[in-house]
């Protein structure tokens, strides 16, 4: 059974369509703005991802207003071929909104209007607003809202397809607490950084920023007893995180001196654990109990290598430690 005509024109649409997104995204994601921190002088190449672009040189002014964030403009030479070189005035650039604008609209053609692409864009957008509003104050202080509508849209979409505490969710929520913050909307900036915790917190991610915030807010409110709660949170947060980063180290370690050992590379295996045990050393002290599993391991690889006098030696300090004798 042939399908129907009206519904092949539509996939023939929507593959056209998804065939120009993936275009703007090959070539305008490559380098997304051209930018850079300083004045740009006359001849001066702008390195990009792809090819190297010229740029007019610009007064002071207009050079900081146009230059100075990374994603307050966007070059139409992101989706045109150009040669290395080429010369490119402020003429050939487009705002950044209007240009993820255009690639919202063909995403929703493509695939609709609920869709992580299209969450992904708006993200883009509300980007380019925030950096574009920090610069231009207060006339453009109303793209602080514009991008929170932005924002809010994302987090709708990410909650209908990835579930209300999702991760995506988490970081949403945490970029409309920052927005809401810039407008002085306190109420909401302490709301949407409770939830954005409350969700960072499910999906077991690093709360200490969010943490830092909350005391901040809590300090704007005179509330001192909530501000040394917060602060403490947030330090025992990411002394939570540096362990897990510590463990996660650790085990990549073993696993490489595991390796060389299978390979009868028993010299290589050797300076992995002794590199474990002085990067525990240095961490925590020579004396700390976090150094007996890496003593302990160490030992175990001389014995089997028929060091016995070094293994007994090592095993004597891990053991010491452990005892509280040393």
């Amino acid at each position: 059974m042939t399908s129907d005509i009206g519904v092949e024109l539509d996939q023939a649409a929507n593959a056209a369509a998804m065939k120009e997104l993936q275009h703007y995204r090959k070539h305008g994601e490559l380098f997304p703005a051209i930018y850079t921190t300083k004045v740009i002088l006359e001849n001066e190449f702008i390195q990009g991802n792809a090819i190297e672009v010229r740029l007019v040189p610009l007064s002071d002014i207009d050079t900081d207003s146009f230059l100075m964030s990374k994603q307050q403009l966007v070059g139409r030479i992101a989706l045109t071929e150009m040669q290395a070189g080429q010369l490119v005035s402020i003429d050939n650039l487009e705002p950044a909104d209007r240009y993820y604008q255009r690639q919202v609209q063909t995403a929703e053609s493509a695939l609709g209007p609920i869709s992580l692409e299209v969450a992904r864009l708006l993200n883009l957008m509300a980007d380019s607003y925030w950096n574009s509003a920090r610069l231009i104050l207060p006339s453009a202080v109303n793209k602080y809202a514009l991008a929170e509508q932005l924002q809010r849209r994302a987090l709708s979409i990410h909650e209908e397809l990835c579930g209300i505490h999702s991760a995506e969710a988490g970081e949403d929520c945490l970029k409309i607490a920052n927005l809401c913050k810039r407008q002085e909307k306190w109420s909401e900036w302490k709301r949407f950084l409770e939830r954005a915790l409350e969700i960072y917190e499910m999906t077991n991610q690093d709360t200490s920023k969010i943490l830092a915030a909350l005391a901040s807010y809590y300090e704007n409110d005179e509330d001192s007893s909530k501000v040394e709660e917060y602060v403490n949170l947030a330090l025992a947060a990411q002394e939570k995180t540096l362990c897990k980063s510590l463990i996660g180290l650790q085990s990549r370690l073993y696993e490489q001196a595991s390796m060389y050992c299978r390979l009868e590379k028993y010299t290589e295996a050797e300076l992995v654990h002794r590199r474990l045990i002085a990067m525990i050393g240095r961490m925590f002290g020579e004396n700390n109990i976090e150094l007996v599993d890496c003593l302990k391991c160490y030992a175990q690889f001389l014995q089997e290598r028929a060091r016995t006098e070094e293994a007994e030696q090592m095993l004597a300090r891990a053991n010491a430690i452990d005892d509280g004798t040393l």
